[in-house]
């Protein structure tokens, strides 16, 4: 028999002499061994469960959720089950006269595979964080221009109406930045992007573009509702961005729909820009649709 690996196994039994009895089996390995679910430090989970009980029961004793088997393999880590008797839902079963040795080398498999359970959802999770970084403004935590296209390029094809596309820009921003410093700009970028992710819906989509330009995506808001969507962004701007004097902002925004011959994301997007430079050359603190 090879050395086992180091991990470690709850015991749970119906009878407390049949607990003991797999528990001294399992102690010659390099298991460490609990017989309660409560022995174990915080904070720190078995490997494996080795038990005779039902789920339900399993669930009862250790206050956690376990899923049957295929559940946890598509998708929830931590800890495999071996079931000594007939457990459709465990990971593995055992015969009720299986012998210590079937015991351990069944246990150091499962080990090994929740190991492994655990290392693929941690390199899921760091993939995961990995993107979120990559699609995410560091300054203000809202989505960047990557994730906002990427959202605009998938909804545009079934916008058909529903789908209205702003542009936001902060007027007289450049001369916070020049009169005041960048850290009050950021300060102010900052608050512009609370004060419209204030006002939208979780079906909506705000993003930093780009220096204080800001793109707003909008999905299933009637034409007679939308002006008033966007002058409720026009005014959080104006009110909460910079209410001290000497940072005071507003924002143009211009704005169109993805219609039924509706052009590509990238047309809609310029679209969307030149109203709101329409907007800023009508004097700002305005809503234009192109």
């Amino acid at each position: 028999m090879h050395p086992l690996p180091p991990h470690q196994v709850l015991v749970l039994a119906a009878e407390p002499d049949t607990a003991r009895r797999w528990a001294e089996a399992l102690a010659e390995s390099t298991a460490k061994v609990w017989l309660a679910a409560e022995d174990r430090p915080e904070g720190v989970w078995p490997d494996v469960i080795v038990t005779d009980l039902q789920l339900d029961e399993i669930r009862r004793r250790t206050g956690r959720q376990l899923e049957p088997a295929v559940d946890r393999d598509a998708g929830q880590a931590g800890v495999a089950v071996v079931a000594i008797g007939s457990a459709p839902w465990a990971d593995l079963e055992l015969a009720a006269d299986c012998t210590p040795r079937e015991l351990c080398l069944a246990c150091r498999l499962m080990a090994e595979i929740a190991q492994l359970r655990n290392q693929r959802d941690e390199l899921d999770r760091i993939r995961h964080e990995a993107t979120r970084l990559a699609q995410t403004d560091p300054l203000t935590g809202l989505p960047n221009r990557r994730a906002w296209e990427q959202e605009l390029y998938a909804r545009v094809p079934r916008g058909h109406g529903r789908l209205w596309l702003a542009i936001v820009d902060l007027d007289k921003f450049k001369q916070v930045n020049d009169r005041l410093g960048m850290a009050r700009g950021d300060e102010v970028l900052v608050r512009a992007a609370k004060a419209l992710s204030g006002q939208l819906r979780r079906e909506d989509m705000v993003a930093r573009l780009g220096g204080d330009e800001f793109g707003v995506l909008l999905w299933d808001v009637g034409q007679q509702h939308v002006e008033a969507v966007l002058g409720r962004l026009r005014s959080a701007v104006a009110e909460q961005a910079a209410p001290e004097a000497d940072a005071h902002v507003t924002a143009s925004i211009g704005y169109v729909v993805a219609g039924d011959e509706s052009p590509g994301g990238d047309d809609l997007f310029a679209a969307a820009e030149r109203a709101m430079r329409a907007a800023k050359q009508a004097g700002g603190d305005r809503v234009v649709r192109g």
